[in-house]
């Protein structure tokens, strides 16, 4: 391969050079890919096909196997503006010791079948800056039954338009997500339009999720639209192994309706793992400690930090 890979350089294959390079460095652990506007990884899936084909094969008896310790991979698109998708770099999530992958600009939405793939080790995904739909979230879990940690910071409009449906992505995360022991969704610079009107679903069967941070409109909903259907039903969508619950972009002018969910909680003999709740807003809390395990004593004019003592 190395022989074929190197006349490909020669005549400027688009990327073999890389290609031989990932051959070549046995110990190499970790990859920083950074990815022009348009390209194709050929040569790449080749490598990593022979990387990922079973160790007893004669092949591999043969010749040792490239990138058995990659455990870390970095994906970040040269230009800010638009996306690198998932479908062309899939094939990384095949590395046999693959942890960890950062994605800047990364899109997961409409990614190639799962079915031709053996599942990913991976077990922390970190995105930027990056658009992720439901039906990305449904996927990856699906490639990636052991992943533990999912933090996703949504782009907006000049990376790309992306619905933001809290519903559908829950309900993928309750289905596959099993292992989930950190979850962090923020669509911080996302167009509000994109965002759809429901909140989340119950979370209650991710039994290993420890932390989770939301923004007010992903677990609350709009007062107005769910009051009446929502506000009994918060001690049902939060697992009760959640020991710290993060809450952005809180609206002070529904404070008091939140604060009365959350009382619901933190007054739950369930939650008993639950330590800290953290609000991003100045409003203080409404709810009275006396006589319970809370109080409010770090709390800033930015965030009101609920702690059990």
């Amino acid at each position: 391969m190395a022989d074929g890979l190197r006349r490909d350089a020669s005549e400027g294959l688009e990327d073999a050079f890389l290609a031989l390079l990932l051959l070549m460095c046995r110990k190499l652990q970790r990859i920083h890919l950074q990815t022009p506007v348009e390209f194709t990884l050929t040569q790449v899936s080749a490598v990593i096909d022979w990387a990922v084909e079973d160790p007893d094969s004669q092949a591999s008896i043969v010749r040792p196997r490239p990138l058995q310790r990659v455990h870390e991979i970095a994906v970040e698109r040269w230009d800010t503006e638009g996306t690198t998708r998932m479908a062309q770099i899939a094939a990384v999530l095949q590395l046999p010791a693959l942890a960890t992958l950062r994605g800047t600009n990364l899109e997961i939405d409409d990614p190639p079948s799962p079915s031709s793939l053996v599942p990913s080790t991976l077990k922390w995904l970190h995105l930027e800056f990056s658009l992720l739909s439901a039906a990305g979230v449904d996927w990856l879990l699906a490639r990636c039954p052991s992943l533990e940690k999912l933090y996703v910071h949504w782009g907006g409009p000049i990376v790309g338009v992306c619905s933001i449906e809290y519903d559908k992505i829950s309900a993928a995360i309750d289905r596959r997500g099993r292992n989930l022991q950190f979850l962090r969704l923020d669509p911080a610079y996302t167009d509000p339009t994109d965002v759809g009107p429901l909140p989340i679903g119950s979370l209650q069967q991710v039994a290993s999720l420890r932390t989770l941070t939301l923004p007010g409109d992903a677990l609350f909903g709009d007062q107005a639209d769910t009051e009446d259907e929502h506000s009994t039903l918060l001690t049902d969508l939060l697992p009760f192994s959640l020991e710290t619950l993060r809450i952005t972009q809180a609206d002070d002018d529904d404070a008091e309706y939140h604060d009365e969910l959350l009382w619901s909680v933190v007054t739950d003999e369930r939650f008993a793992a639950l330590k800290t709740i953290r609000i991003n807003r100045s409003e203080a809390f409404s709810e009275d400690f006396s006589g319970s395990a809370w109080d409010d004593s770090g709390s800033n004019r930015f965030w009101v930090v609920l702690k059990r003592q």
